[in-house]
């Protein structure tokens, strides 16, 4: 493989109870292995870009879960020798719905069974919901509420306005990969299933806008058999996005689909009482290359695989056919030229962001990109959160009952519009140098 190729760690279904990191977890020596492993094949593989969590991050959607979930992402980016503030993104999964504040909610009940009614009618069901009725707004992402908080700290979460996000890596070519983040647990509950009670994303998330040298990479939790407009998503994934990958079904299959590559990761915490347990994930490699003077995309995928039958239990390279420990898809590419040349060392380079809307990057902060200033921000304590925006009279009446991952875009935002941002960052930098010092504020 090129050293020029943009490499992603993938995994899913992590599953974090509140459990973890006490004597009784049961998957302590997993997640060892997992870091020993992947630190190592990092340098074989001459580094990694980023990591992609594809949902079941938590185990019920609980707000301690998730706590130690961040914990341990940050750890395990540090095992890939990548900066946890900057390089990780997340979607929701099952797992991350709080299925409490569906049972106390007939509002939230009704919306999921109207959603489910009619495929034929669910982009104008979703619209009305999203957009137009501010009650149902409120509600109808309420369960995955302790997700979203979570998220906002690696700007990946989900708000009605935005069902799904976006950011921009630069290729080897100079051409982008954009990667898009979707939302398939709209009306997830305990009814679920992949026959009478599927799952919904909308086309609004499924349409991967086309546009000369930019190529989608799809990250959804539910494969399209799950979902109640399957059609709609084979059809797009299948013709929109080159690479999709999907977890939920905790079993590992790499597909060609027509001009694509569809991945589904398998699980990194399954239940030990599955048959056949097996945890798994993936290194994935991506260049834009010449074969037979045509412009295609190589895709390479390492796929990792947990054998208890090796040295106690360990991670191992899942053989592929022709005796390799990865797979290649050689995907077909339009004709593009680069009006503008991108070194070897650039490939991978960011070239925008998820928080475009809230907050770019200016002069006096260009060492801190949005998403580190998001991440930063977000780890401060909550009263030291709204001190800072009291610092610097960015907040306003209308906040009042808004959450944690909607008041950081309104202040960001605020904060762009009245030429702050410079303020903000230093604020912030002090807050968080005294949080270090005494692990409290």
């Amino acid at each position: 493989m090129p050293n020029t190729a943009t490499t992603f760690v993938h995994l899913s279904d992590i599953h974090f109870r509140k459990n973890a990191n006490t004597p009784y977890d049961a998957f302590a020596d997993l997640r060892n292995e997992l870091e020993l492993d992947s630190a190592t094949q990092t340098g074989v593989l001459g580094g990694v870009y980023g990591l992609l969590v594809g949902g079941d991050i938590a185990f019920s959607g609980q707000p301690t879960e998730y706590d130690i979930a961040s914990g341990w992402l940050r750890r395990f980016a540090s095992c890939l020798n990548i900066d946890p503030d900057e390089k990780i993104w997340v979607v929701p999964g099952n797992h991350d719905v709080n299925r409490g504040a569906i049972e106390k909610s007939v509002l939230i009940q009704h919306i999921h069974k109207d959603l489910r009614a009619d495929a034929a009618t669910i982009d104008d069901k979703l619209a009305s919901y999203m957009v137009k009725d501010e009650e149902a707004k409120k509600l109808i992402l309420r369960p995955i509420q302790s997700y979203n908080d979570f998220a906002a700290r690696f700007q990946c979460d989900i708000y009605p306005e935005k069902p799904y996000w976006e950011h921009d890596v630069t290729l080897n070519d100079g051409s982008c990969l954009r990667m898009r983040g979707l939302n398939s647990a709209i009306v997830s509950d305990e009814l679920d299933s992949d026959a009478s009670h599927k799952l919904v994303l909308g086309k609004r998330q499924m349409e991967f806008t086309r546009q000369d040298g930019v190529e989608y990479l799809a990250l959804c939790h539910h494969p399209p058999q799950w979902l109640f407009d399957q059609d709609v998503a084979e059809d797009l994934f299948g013709k929109r996005s080159r690479i999709q990958l999907f977890g939920h079904k905790h079993r590992q299959r790499l597909t060609r689909i027509e001009d694509g590559v569809r991945i589904a990761s398998g699980a990194m915490q399954p239940d030990e009482r599955e048959p056949n347990w097996q945890p798994r994930y993936n290194f994935i490699q991506v260049s834009v290359e010449q074969n037979s003077g045509r412009r295609v995309m190589l895709v390479r995928v390492y796929p990792r695989v947990y054998r208890e039958d090796v040295g106690g239990g360990k991670f191992m390279p899942e053989i592929q056919e022709g005796g390799n420990e990865y797979r290649d898809f050689i995907l077909p590419l339009p004709e593009w030229q680069s009006s503008k040349q991108v070194s070897p060392t650039s490939a991978g380079e960011d070239s925008s962001s998820s928080a475009a809307e809230a907050v770019h990057v200016q002069r006096g902060i260009e060492m801190w990109s949005a998403r580190k200033l998001t991440y930063k921000f977000l780890s401060l304590p909550h009263h030291l959160q709204l001190a800072i925006a009291q610092e610097l009279d960015l907040v306003r009446d209308e906040d009042e009952g808004a959450r944690d991952n909607e008041l950081y875009r309104r202040y960001f935002i605020r904060a762009q519009q009245e030429n702050k941002l410079d303020n903000l960052k230093c604020a912030v930098e002090k807050y968080s140098a005294q949080t270090d010092k005494t692990g409290a504020a």
